[in-house]
Parts: C-alpha cells; sequence; structure tokens
C-alpha cells in the first residue's frame, strides 16, 4: 500500500519513467477513494497546474495515512502512563482542591484519551511490532 501510494506521489510529480496508469494519478486514486465525487471535483477544478494537482494529492494522502484510533486495551495501560508521567514532568497542570477560589471564573474543558498502534517496521518493509502510543487531548479540539 505504501510504496503505491508513493509511486502515485512520484507519478504526479513526474519522477517516473512510466507511468503506474494510463490515467492522471490524481483522478485515478480520488475514484479509486470513498470520497464522493461532488466533495472532490470543486477542488480538482480549483488546481491551475501541475503543483497544485501535487499538493492536493498529498493532502489527500496525508489525511488518508493518519494512523486511526483503537480500543482501549491492557497492552496500552503503559502508553497511558507514559502520557501522565509525561504531563506531570513538564508541570503542565496545578492540582487544586473543588472550593479553590481561582475556580470560580473557571471554565473546564472536557479531554479524551487517543490510543494508536503504530506500526514499526524493519528492512524492506517488514512490519516487526506494533508500538502503543496514548496522548490525552482536548475534547473537541
Amino acid at each position: 500500500m505504501e510504496h503505491k501510494i508513493a509511486g502515485v506521489i512520484r507519478e504526479a510529480e513526474g519522477e517516473r519513467e512510466t507511468p503506474l496508469s494510463g490515467k492522471d494519478p490524481l483522478l485515478a486514486y480520488l475514484q479509486a477513494s470513498d470520497i464522493p465525487q461532488e466533495l472532490y471535483i470543486p477542488q480538482l477544478e480549483q488546481c491551475r497546474d501541475e503543483s497544485d494537482r501535487a499538493v492536493l494529492l498529498h493532502l489527500l494522502i496525508m489525511r488518508e495515512l493518519r494512523p486511526t484510533e483503537v480500543a482501549d486495551t491492557p497492552a496500552h495501560d503503559e502508553a497511558k502512563a507514559k502520557e501522565i508521567r509525561s504531563w506531570q514532568e513538564n508541570k503542565v497542570y496545578v492540582k487544586v482542591k473543588k472550593n479553590d477560589p481561582r475556580l470560580r471564573n473557571a471554565i473546564t474543558i472536557d479531554s479524551r484519551g487517543v490510543l494508536v498502534d503504530k506500526d514499526i517496521r524493519g528492512e524492506g518493509g517488514k512490519l516487526i511490532c506494533k508500538k502503543h502510543k496514548a496522548r490525552l487531548a482536548a475534547r473537541g479540539f
């Protein structure tokens, strides 16, 4: 998959001698994706030149390759503990009591844990293991 995407990028940027397909690589990528046509045709029409088309392709691929969240499992416990330690070491927050006068006009921000499994690959792209990652993030931002 990653090699295909890299090939499409190289083809879109004109770095391949032989194209992967006879079609326009950006249009081929969009047509093969699950993105509804009415969402990408206006952006495609706004591309003034090949540079704009390459940027659009890169942005679409970056969005597709973002890690996806995974379910909470015991394997993520160490990653969650590491995230909390990081918050403590970097003094990201201050503990206060519920009746602290500083909280009178305070706005609370809800948070949530984001869990991701990152593939660790060795030579030749062979999957070696998965690294469990956790981040505490403000909800809705």
